[in-house]
C-alpha cells in the first residue's frame, strides 16, 4: 500500500469539511444507516460512483443489479476480476487482496465504498474520510452464504431485486437436482484446487459452492469430510499430502488452479505428476474436468448460476 501523498491529504480534508460532521454520512436526509460488520455507515439512497473491495461476491453482484462501479479491487496480482465478469464495468483496478491503493480510490470519488471485512479493517481510518463504508463477510469459506448477497441488497436499497434473484436460482438448483439426481442420491465429485504447487480440497458444509452443489444432488466423497466451521479457513481448507490422492476419489473430480502462479500451470498434469493419479477411478472412467473462475473465485448468484450450468453439462440425464 502506498503512502497518502500530501496532495491527496489536502483533498481528504477538503472532502471531510464539506462532509457532514461524523466524517462518514452525507447529509442526514440523503442517507441510510446501515448496520455493518465493523459498526454503521450512512449510505446514499442511490450511489452513483461505489468502489468494491470484494471481486468475488460483491462486485458480480452489483454489476447484475446495474449498481455504477468506479472502481474494485482485483483477485490476484496477475488476475485483475473473474473471467465472468464483464471487466470494463468493474472501473479502476484498486490493487488486489492485501495490497490496496487507498490513493487511487480517492481520486475516483467515491460515495460508498463496500467490500470484505478483511480488507476493510487495516484501512478503515483512511477510508471512511473518502466514503460511507461497509464492511462485509468473506463468502467463500461460509455455506451459509446467501445473506451475505442479500446483504447486499440492503445497502444498495435492492433486496427485492436479489430475493427474485434468489428465488429463480432456487427453481434452476431443483431443476438440476431432478436431472442429476433422480431417485435421490446423486454422483460424488471431487473439487481439487491447484494452489502454488500443492493440491487443495474444501470441507464443503463450509463453503459456499459446496451448498450450491449440495442443492443440486451432487455428493462429496466421504473419505474427505470433516468437521468445520464457518469462516475458519483453516477447517474448511484441506491439504492433501502427496500420498493422500487415494482421497481424491470420487465418480468425477473437478480441478480448479488457483491463478497465483507467474505462468499459465495445467492443473490436470501437474496432479497426474504423482504416480497415485493415474489409479483413481475418476481418472480411469475420464470423469476429470478442469472449471473456471465462478468455481475458484465466485461465491454468489451470478457464479452459482454458472455452477450450476457447468453441473447439468458434467452429468446430463441418462437417456
Amino acid at each position: 500500500m502506498k503512502t497518502i501523498s500530501p496532495a491527496v491529504a489536502a483533498l481528504l480534508a477538503l472532502f471531510t469539511l464539506s462532509a457532514c460532521s461524523s466524517g462518514d454520512k452525507p447529509a442526514a436526509a440523503q442517507c441510510r444507516d446501515v448496520q455493518h460488520e465493523l459498526g454503521s455507515a450512512c449510505v446514499p439512497a442511490s450511489p452513483q460512483r461505489v468502489v468494491v473491495l470484494d471481486p468475488s461476491t460483491t462486485l458480480p453482484t452489483l454489476l447484475d443489479l446495474g449498481v455504477p462501479v468506479a472502481g474494485a479491487m482485483g483477485t490476484f496480482a496477475n488476475k485483475a476480476y473473474p473471467s465472468y465478469l464483464d471487466a470494463a464495468k468493474a472501473g479502476t483496478q484498486v490493487g488486489v487482496s492485501g495490497a490496496v491503493d487507498v490513493e487511487k480510490i480517492a481520486a475516483l470519488k467515491p460515495d460508498l465504498i463496500i467490500g470484505w471485512k478483511t480488507e476493510i479493517e487495516p484501512l478503515q481510518d483512511k477510508l471512511k474520510p473518502l466514503a460511507p463504508t461497509v464492511a462485509l463477510p468473506y463468502a467463500i469459506y461460509d455455506g451459509n452464504w446467501r445473506p451475505v448477497v442479500q446483504k447486499i441488497g440492503d445497502v444498495v436499497g435492492a433486496r427485492a431485486k436479489i430475493d427474485e434473484q434468489l428465488a429463480a436460482l432456487d427453481r434452476k438448483q431443483a431443476e438440476v437436482k431432478a436431472a442429476v439426481a433422480p431417485t435421490g442420491e446423486g454422483p460424488t465429485v471431487t473439487r481439487v484446487d491447484g494452489y502454488r504447487g500443492q493440491t487443495v480440497t474444501y470441507q464443503w458444509d463450509c463453503s459456499w459452492f459446496g451448498d450450491v452443489l449440495k442443492g443440486a444432488g451432487l455428493r462429496q466423497p466421504p473419505a474427505q469430510k470433516a468437521a468445520c466451521t464457518n469462516s475458519d479457513v483453516r477447517s474448511v481448507v484441506a491439504m492433501i499430502p502427496a500420498e493422500g490422492f487415494a482421497k481424491l476419489d470420487a465418480d468425477s473430480i473437478l480441478v480448479y488452479q488457483q491463478s497465483v502462479e507467474a505462468t499459465a500451470v495445467d492443473p490436470i498434469a501437474a496432479l497426474a505428476a504423482n504416480p497415485l493419479w493415474a489409479g483413481l477411478g475418476a481418472v480411469k472412467a475420464g470423469k476429470v474436468r478442469t472449471v473456471g473462475d465462478a468455481w475458484g473465485v465466485g461465491a454468489g448468484i451470478k457464479a452459482a448460476n454458472l455452477i450450476l450450468d457447468d453441473i447439468k453439462q458434467f452429468f446430463p440425464p441418462k437417456p
